[in-house]
């Protein structure tokens, strides 16, 4: 697991198993639902059967009726025509009825029946033709004893169905129960699919929401774990900067405890000198939601020190979950000690502090470009410390370094406050005297030095007496720093050589003579 970043827990870790359990029940449902629907159908169907049942009854009846018409219009000896055309209507929708009702033939009880009520029907039909067929040829007395034939098949055929009667009302009443029966298990089948479907969801979403209270606890433990341990101050603020929240650990940075931070006032625990530059920005950050703030500040420790910190601030004020700035703070003095120290280090002289050559170089270039502007000049003096060497061979290099150090607080006290002081190398001291008025400033300085050096100087229990030969060169906005710094030296130079202790102001001629000995140096050599 990376440190980086929180632990991931899928949202949905049974996704696929909510729709496989979501297929299934609708699969069974569906299943369920065609069964009884083909069961609803065959249902329908001896429904259907039961109200033909009725009918042929009906018709029966009917066609008893018209074979009774029949009979009495041949004793009469009135018309039959009509009477013949509603029999044979009434003949041709109960042979319909008979055949729809039972089309299997005779193969069961019902099937029996139909195949009698048919027989029936026909012998009817067939008597009350030959009596009309008697009576057409004018005979009377034939058709009258045929009509009693069909008569009597009618009266034969309305005995077979009451006969029967407990067999057709019983195709009735199953028909009613196993509509009824139907109805039901449709009801029931549908509440199972839903049931189904409700009883999967649930499960599938219990799953996900324990798999999200498991993201939810694993990301909680992973961030207390990161601020518990982080040695950062992370709170939450409101918008009148008083600290509403604050991660564990955070007091630790002041030296208090987390109670002595919540709900007070965070501008309290910075710098006097930091809050007037922290309430501006605080301000303009609270108009812009969303926005950051960075700044470097100063809070003050319960032990009276002073701890240098990064401040992030983080407009949340609108966000639904924080309301509220998040003010993330770095403890960095120890990573600013260490810039600072080696900002130090390279512009420094570690033994003395004073300005090493390239941070006084750097000094005089900038002198000299403001000479430039102002139209004035600046000196430089080069100062050699006498019988210095003498001091390491006996005493060591450690009493030598006292001196350095020594005589270092005494050059610098002799300056003026805008004027400064470096070491270059060895027992070889720089002075830059800028904006002076005439050469009597440059060499007032020059004096006080010499005089402070001359006082003992007490090392290894011992009183040690040095002078100091001092070069004074001056320059202008033409001059370059490398010149000056070789005119001061070579001035030094001289007075090393004239009178040690001394101070000698550099002149064109001497650089002459410099350059004089170094050829003669050269030639002898």
């Amino acid at each position: 697991m990376s440190a980086a970043s929180p632990p991931k827990v899928s949202a949905r870790p049974r996704w696929w198993g909510r729709c496989i359990a979501f297929a299934l029940a609708t699969l069974v449902g569906l299943g369920g639902i065609g069964i009884l629907d083909r069961r609803h159908h065959a249902e329908r169907v001896a429904e259907k059967r039961t109200a033909a049942v009725g009918t042929i009854v009906s018709l029966v009846d009917d066609l008893a009726v018209v074979h009774g018409r029949l009979g009495l219009a041949l004793v009469a000896g009135s018309r039959m025509g009509p009477i013949v055309a509603d029999e044979a209507r009434v003949r041709r929708q109960l042979l319909r009825a008979v055949a729809h009702v039972f089309p299997e033939g005779a193969a069961t009880r019902t099937d029996a029946l139909a195949h009698a009520i048919v027989n029936q029907v026909g012998d009817a039909a067939d008597a009350a033709a030959s009596a009309m067929a008697f009576a057409r040829r004018g005979d009377a007395a034939g058709a009258i004893r045929v009509a009693a034939t069909f008569i009597g098949a009618d009266a034969k055929l309305d005995a077979t169905l009451r006969r029967e009667h407990s067999l057709l009302a019983g195709l009735g009443r199953a028909a009613e129960d196993r509509s009824a029966s139907a109805a039901n298990a449709t009801l029931l089948a549908t509440l199972a699919l839903l049931l189904a479907i409700g009883g999967a969801w649930w499960w599938a979403d219990r799953r996900w929401s324990r798999s999200q209270r498991a993201e939810a606890d694993a990301s909680a433990r992973w961030f207390r774990a990161l601020v518990e341990r982080s040695g950062d101050f992370t709170a939450v603020l409101d918008a009148e900067g008083i600290v509403r929240f604050l991660a564990p650990g955070g007091g630790d940075m002041l030296g208090v405890d987390n109670e002595q931070v919540v709900d007070r006032d965070l501008a309290r625990f910075l710098r006097s000198d930091d809050v007037g530059r922290f309430v501006p920005l605080w301000l303009d950050l609270l108009a812009r939601p969303g926005g950051q703030m960075r700044l470097d500040a100063m809070l003050q420790h319960a032990t009276g020190d002073l701890v240098q910190v990064e401040v992030l601030c983080t407009n949340l004020l609108d966000d639904e979950v924080v309301r509220g700035v998040v003010v993330n703070t770095r403890n960095v003095t120890t990573q600013r000690n260490l810039e600072r120290q080696l900002v130090r280090r390279a512009s420094r002289d570690d033994l003395t502090g004073l300005p090493n050559r390239v941070e006084f170089v750097d000094r005089l270039e900038r002198a000299l470009v403001a000479a430039a502007r102002s139209g004035e000049r600046v000196a430089v003096l080069y100062l050699d410390l006498d019988g210095f060497k003498a001091i390491n061979d006996t005493l060591g290099h450690e009493a030598g370094d006292d001196v350095l150090v020594a005589i270092a607080h005494r050059v610098r006290a002799a300056l003026r406050p805008s004027d400064t002081a470096g070491r270059l190398a060895g027992d070889e001291f720089t002075v830059l005297i800028d904006e002076i008025d005439d050469d009597e400033d440059a060499l007032e300085v020059a004096a006080r030095i010499v005089g402070a050096v001359a006082v003992p100087v007490a090392v290894a229990g011992q009183s040690i007496m040095l002078s100091v030969s001092v070069g004074l060169a001056f320059g202008d906005g033409t001059t370059s720093a490398a010149d000056l710094l070789r005119d001061a030296d070579t001035a030094m130079s001289e007075a090393k050589r004239s009178r040690r202790g001394s101070v000698v102001m550099f002149e064109a001629e001497m650089a002459t003579r410099a350059w004089a000995r170094l050829r003669c140096e050269k030639d002898t050599a």
